[in-house]
């Protein structure tokens, strides 16, 4: 990590907010919790990431009215589906505060509501999956009819989906395969290629049977939407403020795309 971070320190110091463009292999890379000074990189700077430049100057509308789903999976245990709800009503109660919102809890039909949806806004609490090897076993669980269906990313370019700006809580929604000479592939890839300006989504495989998963989300929305600040710096202290020993645990949602 200091090969790569400490080169660019003059770049980094006095800035509040950075935006990294990654490359190649460098997309596997969580630069965002990469030792720096005496803690981590996200502490220091709050770090956010794009597929390319472009896409750091989306400028995002208006936002008006939004929409949160929970889709859990049948053979979940009770106190995944426990979580999955608190931090539906979590979400429910900070967008209330500015927004028109609807509401899905457990939905047995989120495959439809997810792709028929006209909300500024989505957040989607269900289960990711993603695979190095094979992009068909790579992408999100959802329901039809109350029976669980896997879409991997390849079958999501089928679907369309628009909305200003997304948070998928799920596991993996943000990792990518890298291909050679060309952008990553992943989730991030089909949301931006259907026209959402910023999303938040994750890196690794969320901890969904914990506070802190729950607090992150949470306190992001409480700064998003009572201090009205920029996500990248929203997402950077609800990180900071939910920090454990380790950054498994509160680290694992990034910014992608507007800020």
């Amino acid at each position: 990590s200091n090969k790569i971070l400490m080169p660019l320190r003059d770049y980094i110091e006095g800035k509040e907010s950075l935006v990294i463009c990654r490359s190649s292999y460098l997309n596997l890379l969580p630069m965002h919790i990469f030792p720096y000074e005496d803690g981590l990189f996200l502490e220091k700077v709050a770090t956010s990431y794009a597929l390319n430049s472009a896409l750091i100057f989306f400028e995002p509308n208006n936002i008006k009215d939004a929409m949160i789903i929970s889709s859990s999976q049948i053979e979940d245990e009770p106190k995944t589906k426990t979580y999955f709800g608190k931090e539906l009503n979590y979400v429910e109660s900070c967008l209330n505060q500015k927004y028109k919102v609807e509401k899905f809890e457990e939905d047995i039909n989120s495959k439809e509501r997810l792709f028929t949806n006209r909300s500024d806004m989505i957040h989607l609490i269900n289960h990711g999956t993603f695979s190095n090897d094979k992009l068909n076993k790579s992408g999100m669980f959802l329901k039809k009819n109350g029976e669980d269906i896997f879409i991997n990313i390849d079958e999501l370019f089928g679907h369309k989906l628009s909305s200003e700006f997304i948070f998928m809580s799920g596991c993996s929604t943000g990792e990518v395969h890298t291909l050679k000479g060309e952008e990553p592939l992943g989730i991030i890839s089909y949301l931006h290629s259907n026209g959402t300006k910023s999303a938040i989504l994750s890196l690794w495989k969320i901890l969904s049977q914990i506070e802190t998963t729950v607090d992150v989300v949470r306190d992001f929305y409480r700064y998003w939407i009572e201090e009205g600040l920029s996500k990248n710096i929203d997402l950077q202290r609800a990180m900071v403020d939910n920090k454990k020993i380790n950054p498994y645990e509160y680290a694992g949602f990034v910014l992608f795309g507007g800020v």
